[in-house]
């Protein structure tokens, strides 16, 4: 299990991750838990030669490298968690 500040680090290397993606032979998406081919992802320009990966499966730039880590079912269930989470909040009560 990673700590909240590995979390964090691995969140953050799922942008501008063009140049690491192309270095890798298999990515995986933490948004819809899918791996794949790193020559399936796709390339979105973000400006100034920056590029993002995007999932080909759901779109979504949460897409890393197995260069930047070893890729696991498990991590991405840590990430999809973490990025994702929905804030718990107070269940609404009805006044009358």
């Amino acid at each position: 299990m990673y700590s909240q500040q590995e979390q964090r680090k691995l969140h953050r290397k799922s942008f501008l991750n063009w140049g690491s993606v192309e270095k890798s032979s298999f990515c995986g998406c933490f948004y819809c838990l899918s791996m794949f081919s790193a020559e399936e992802a796709v390339k979105q320009e973000e400006g100034e030669g920056n590029a993002s990966a995007l999932c080909p499966r759901c779109g979504v730039d949460s897409v890393l490298g197995n260069v930047e880590v070893a890729l696991t079912l498990e991590l991405l269930h840590e990430l999809h968690s973490f990025a994702f989470r929905v804030k718990k909040t107070e269940p609404f009560e009805r006044e009358d």
